[in-house]
């Protein structure tokens, strides 16, 4: 059986780190058109703190330019904490993986325990189809070796017929004339 397709994607943002919530749709935008702020996998601590740095430096430059044109300041950037999970998050995490890895193990284990199944069903179905249907008949028209067909043995048959009725035609007309030449003799 296929693995049902979720409409949720996990995509990483390097501030706010893994995002659960976004449809896969979204997911694939997001990678796809901000390289640099979304991945498939984690961010690197260093690549976090590079971003940071500029997200903050960009920032402290338009400051710069606002209070230049006589503008209000824009709002700070929302820089996330750094998630580095404790200890016992991360064992929490793991823990929880492992689970998952058992629960997908056993998932599969079913799947293939029901598809053996169902082509053992498929077996006896089919093995109980065959001893529905009658065997097979020898066909008596068909010509085996060394034994004539039946059209031929009837061929025979009259062959043999007409020469018995020609031979006891022969044989009475043969009586006949000596009957005759016997009533004749006695004349």
């Amino acid at each position: 059986m296929a693995e049902p397709v979720s409409m949720m994607k996990r995509a990483y943002h390097i501030d706010r780190g893994a995002t659960d919530n976004m449809y896969a749709v979204d997911a694939e935008a997001a990678v796809a058109n901000h390289p640099d702020e979304w991945a498939w996998v984690p961010f690197s601590t260093s690549a976090r703190d590079n971003y940071r740095s500029k997200v903050q430096a960009d920032h402290k430059k338009a400051v710069e330019e606002a209070n230049a044109a006589g503008l209000p300041p824009p709002p700070p950037p929302a820089i996330q904490p750094d998630f580095t999970p404790t200890q016992a998050e991360t064992r929490a995490m793991d823990d929880d993986a492992r689970a998952r890895e058992r629960a997908a193990e056993i998932i599969r284990a079913a799947e293939e325990k029901e598809r053996k199944q169902r082509e053992e069903d498929e077996k006896v179905a089919a093995a109980r189809a065959l001893l529905k249907t009658p065997p097979p008949q020898p066909d008596p028209e068909a010509r085996r070796p060394g034994r004539p067909s039946n059209a031929e043995l009837a061929a025979r048959a009259a062959q043999e017929k007409a020469a018995d009725d020609k031979k006891s035609a022969e044989e009475r007309a043969a009586l006949q004339k000596s009957a005759a030449d016997k009533a004749a003799a006695k004349k």
